[in-house]
C-alpha cells in the first residue's frame, strides 16, 4: 500500500468534507473548545499540624513537635534541697544538666497509678531547657489543620482552672486532643519560682 503525498491526503480530506485542511484544523479547535470541561477547581491544602500526644490523668492532649527535642524514659533524678515538690531535681541529659519538673503535680493533679509508663519530654524554650515528665507519650500524631478548634470542649468540665490557661484549643479525630503550649508553662510565674519560699 503506497502512502499518499500531502496533497494527495489534502485532496482526499477535501472531498470527503468538502473542508481544506486549515479549515478542518480550526473545526476541530472550535469543537475542543465547546466541548472542554472545565478543570477541576484548585484547593490549596495546607500541611497537617504535627504534634507528640500524651496523657495527664486520663485526658489527652498534644504538643507542637517544634516544642520538643527529644522524648525520654525518667532517668536517675538527683533532688536539689530548697525547691518546690514538683521540681524533681536535675538530671544528666547528654552531658548537661537539666531540670525535671513533674507537670502532673506542678498542676495540682493526682500521681498516676502507673510509673512505668511515665516519660520525660525534653524542651528547649531559650534560655531555659527542662524535662517535662508526663503520663505517657502517645507518639508524633498529625491532625487536618481543618479538624483544629480554639474552643476545646474538654477544658472547661473535665479539666482544672489550672490547666485550662495552658490550652491553646483543641484537635477532634475520634476523640479530641488539648493543644497544650509549652511555651505558655514556661513562662508561666509559677514554673519559674521553683524554689521554696
Amino acid at each position: 500500500m503506497q502512502i499518499p503525498t500531502e496533497e494527495q491526503a489534502a485532496a482526499i480530506t477535501h472531498e470527503a468534507t468538502g473542508l481544506t485542511p486549515f479549515e478542518l484544523l480550526q473545526q476541530m479547535q472550535t469543537r475542543t473548545i465547546l466541548h472542554a470541561s472545565e478543570p477541576p477547581e484548585y484547593r490549596e491544602q495546607s500541611a497537617p499540624w504535627a504534634g507528640i500526644g500524651f496523657t495527664l490523668n486520663q485526658h489527652q492532649y498534644v504538643v507542637s513537635i517544634s516544642d520538643i527535642t527529644e522524648i525520654l524514659p525518667v532517668p536517675a533524678i538527683t533532688p536539689l534541697p530548697g525547691t518546690k515538690s514538683w521540681a524533681k531535681g536535675v538530671s544528666n541529659v547528654r552531658g548537661r544538666l537539666v531540670p525535671i519538673i513533674d507537670l502532673s503535680e506542678f498542676l495540682g493533679l493526682p500521681a498516676p497509678s502507673a510509673q512505668n509508663t511515665r516519660r520525660i519530654m525534653v524542651i528547649d524554650q531559650k534560655p531555659l531547657v527542662a524535662g517535662i515528665i508526663v503520663d505517657e507519650v502517645q507518639g508524633m500524631m498529625q491532625f487536618p489543620s481543618e479538624r483544629f478548634s480554639e474552643q476545646a470542649s474538654a477544658t472547661s468540665s473535665d479539666t482544672t482552672e489550672a490547666i485550662n490557661y495552658f490550652i491553646e484549643g483543641s484537635y477532634n479525630l475520634e476523640k479530641e486532643y488539648l493543644v497544650f503550649s509549652f511555651d505558655k508553662l514556661v513562662r508561666h510565674s509559677d514554673f519559674l519560682m521553683a524554689a521554696n519560699e
